[in-house]
């Protein structure tokens, strides 16, 4: 005959396994997936810190800073998402040790190209900061060039209640795309300084060479 002390201890372990599996895993798996996200953002930071950093060192045309065209600053924007891609290596190594191995670097690097190649998972723009003086304004050109990524979620019921409750919080069809596809959109921005002043005596040699 089953004691009353053995009943209890059935009905406290049924009581744990309840609340195990209500409370403690999703919260468990919560955590997990914010601190993937976490350092995602921050592998996205140094991404757009590195497409900066390009754009700086890229010879500046006249006309560019003239005309105020944004969209020609990205030129290459294959080279663009390929740093990118480089920069967030880390994220897509997937537990596999980057030793030197040949094999091994370049196929974390052909998912991590791969991935940034796509517009609907990798948006890049690029927009100009108001200059706070006239002077400023004729000798510094700043830009603030964003990165907005859809990262992959991997933990349940984390990747499926957080995407279905965060969809009506915006109009946005790229965030609305991320997620219906269990992913969740992030930023990161870097803030572009090109001399104007540099253009203009680049564009003075090249007159008076010709």
């Amino acid at each position: 005959m089953v004691s009353a002390r053995s009943r209890t201890r059935g009905v406290s372990t049924v009581e744990f396994a309840i609340v195990a599996m209500l409370v403690l895993l999703p919260l468990l798996t919560s955590v997990m997936e914010l601190a993937q996200l976490a350092v995602a953002r921050q592998a996205l930071g140094y991404a757009a810190t590195e497409v900066a950093r390009g754009l700086e060192a890229e010879a500046p045309e006249v006309s560019t800073f003239s005309s105020g065209d944004t969209s020609a600053w990205l030129g290459d924007e294959l080279r663009v998402r390929r740093i990118v891609g480089l920069a967030l290596l880390p994220l897509f190594s997937q537990g596999e040790p980057l030793d030197g191995s040949t094999s091994a670097l370049a196929g974390v690097f052909a998912r991590a190209v791969a991935e940034t190649l796509r517009p609907d998972l990798l948006r890049i723009d690029l927009q100009e900061i108001p200059a706070t003086s006239p002077s400023s304004a004729r000798f510094v050109s700043l830009h603030r060039v964003t990165l907005r990524y859809c990262r992959e979620l991997y933990f349940a019921p984390i990747s499926d209640l957080l995407p279905a409750v965060l969809r009506a919080t915006t109009f946005d069809p790229f965030d609305q795309w991320c997620f219906a596809n269990a992913r969740m959109p992030i930023s990161a921005s870097a803030v572009v300084v090109r001399p104007r002043i540099l253009a203009v005596s680049q564009a003075r040699v090249v007159g008076s060479l010709d």
